[in-house]
């Protein structure tokens, strides 16, 4: 699930991806939004954190 997440998101060099089509790109969507905490967690992938985390949020890659 980590290579299809961070394949996805550097398939947008440089920009970013709201969480839900992040996690759509995923072959099994919970499994994906569960692995973009993580990956937020671990700081592979980054957010603004000045708002609660939602579908709309933007994440990208470090």
């Amino acid at each position: 699930m980590r290579e299809q997440l961070l394949t996805a998101i550097s398939g947008q060099q440089g920009q970013a991806m709201t969480f839900s089509d992040l996690a759509e790109a995923t072959s099994v969507l919970s499994v994906g939004r569960a692995n973009i905490v993580r990956l937020l967690w671990h700081r592979e992938l980054d957010v603004d954190l000045g708002s609660p985390l939602r579908h709309s949020s933007l994440i990208w890659a470090v």
